[in-house]
């Protein structure tokens, strides 16, 4: 009876965890690992595995120290537990996409101290595809998203009981360990809930102090210990790698803020919709006299979810490189919003608590279908149709002799090709193509075939619909 009485009361929670659970975590084999960047975090994760040096992260033998390896440790106990497969790969991920969606209802909660405004914003976030995506995918972004948001929770928490001011370090700590500097995004965070909401005295306890403390201890070790392994220079590399991006566009990637403001309005439909009727509600309610503190308190959200979601965009708007993943921090920000504009409509009588309800479900419903599109149908999200062919390819080359070349032909990715096949792979360039000698493997776009007669004396292992390989003897 206590069971299910607590079952009851708390379906608030459960029901929203209930659905991100089998919309992040179901048949997450179901897709080949892509070439951005799941590829490279399973190779790395696979070398530490094999090596069985957990403080040195290597590729193809070779130092790596492009992120933190908390993500990638997760991910090896994961294979270790459940196989070798995407799946357990990619599991790490989904399951702090689920503590992501805890946080962002804990902290809905915390603020408006109403379960159906918690349930809301939870719900919004697992229906959220932008997100949804990227928890079913090798993301560092989802971990560091869960860490900064629990840090946040922490922080609201310890107002009224500051010994919760202690998980806020440890946060930040782990956080760190995920994605490095990308986690300390949520300390302007925190100084904006306190300008905002007047909670004055978070700062001043001293168990925040002893709990960042504590976060520093955790992340720490691992930086000094790589150091020494790797030498003095590795802090200069690895903070230069992280911050060096903001000015220089190391990636290439083309994209504007154009591309990522269109991307949100068209994959974070119908989310991204009632963002915009969420802004002029959210001004309307600007303009209104606050006298009932209750109405305060409900401004006071809103406007914190919104300069949240901008605050921690601002940086990669401004940097030189973006890429669509970078924004995933701030989706559940986005969900808070709107649920904090939704649960002060609710507050102004009976019509515009129906509307606002009406508004919600049809919402929701709407969301479903790309939702569950993105994770059991037609994925659109972070992953290429190129990918099937690229772990076939890389499949055959894994049975073939290591000692014959692999050679990649007009075709720019090659992460989930080596992942799959165990090897490097080269690219072959028209000026260094003459003065090759059989025999090699020639991995090319199938619509160039045609197009290179002198593949007719070559055998043929694949022809895909996008990637052809040849097995070139003489």
């Amino acid at each position: 009876m206590h069971l299910l009485s607590w079952l009851r009361s708390n379906l608030w929670l459960i029901i929203p965890l209930f659905v991100a659970a089998v919309l992040f975590t179901v048949n997450l084999s179901r897709l080949p690992l892509e070439d951005a960047d799941e590829a490279t975090y399973a190779m790395v994760a696979r070398e530490l595995h094999e090596r069985g040096e957990w403080m040195r992260l290597t590729l193809f033998g070779n130092d790596w120290v492009d992120k933190p390896p908390l993500h990638l440790w997760s991910m090896v106990i994961s294979a270790n537990i459940f196989g070798w497969n995407e799946g357990a790969l990619r599991l790490p991920s989904a399951l702090f996409g689920l503590a992501a969606g805890l946080f962002t209802a804990l902290i809905a909660y915390e603020f408006t101290r109403k379960k159906e405004t918690a349930f809301v914003a939870a719900l919004i976030l697992a229906l959220f595809p932008l997100f949804l995506a990227a928890a079913r995918n090798i993301r560092m972004d989802v971990p560091a998203a869960a860490a900064m948001l629990g840090a946040l929770y922490f922080f609201v928490r310890g107002q009224e009981r500051p010994r919760y001011l202690l998980g806020v370090g440890i946060c930040l700590g782990i956080g760190f360990l995920f994605k490095s500097v990308v986690a300390l995004l949520i300390i302007p965070v925190l100084i904006l809930y306190t300008l905002i909401c007047r909670r004055w005295n978070g700062f001043a306890h001293r168990e925040l102090w002893l709990g960042l403390a504590l976060g520093a201890t955790i992340a720490a070790p691992w930086f000094f210990l790589v150091q020494h392994a790797y030498g003095a220079g590795f802090f200069s590399e690895f903070f230069g790698r992280q911050v060096g991006r903001v000015a220089v566009n190391t990636l290439q990637s083309g994209i504007t803020n154009g591309y990522v403001l269109w991307v949100f309005f068209k994959y974070g439909t119908p989310w991204s919709i009632l963002v915009v009727l969420a802004l002029i509600g959210y001004g309307l309610l600007s303009f209104k006299k606050r006298e009932r503190e209750e109405t305060k308190k409900q401004w006071r959200f809103a406007t914190f979810a919104l300069c949240s979601s901008v605050l921690v965009s601002l940086p990669f708007f401004l940097s030189t490189t973006k890429l669509i993943t970078y924004f995933i921090p701030t989706y559940p920000f986005v969900a808070l919003f709107i649920a904090a504009v939704y649960s002060s409509a609710a507050e102004r009588g009976e019509v515009a608590r129906i509307a606002a309800r009406v508004a919600i479900a049809l919402c929701i419903v709407v969301a479903i279908f790309p939702s569950f599109r993105e994770a059991f149908g037609k994925s659109v999200l972070y992953v290429s149709t190129k990918s099937g062919d690229e772990k076939t390819v890389g499949l055959l080359l894994a049975e073939t002799e290591g000692e014959t070349p692999a050679l990649l032909y007009e075709f720019p990715h090659d992460q989930t090709i080596q992942y799959y096949a165990r090897r490097r792979v080269s690219h072959l360039h028209e000026e260094t193509a003459s003065a090759l000698s059989p025999p090699f493997h020639l991995i090319i776009p199938s619509q160039l075939v045609k197009d290179n007669p002198w593949l007719a004396g070559a055998t043929q292992n694949f022809a895909g619909k996008e990637l052809s390989l040849f097995h070139v003897a003489q």
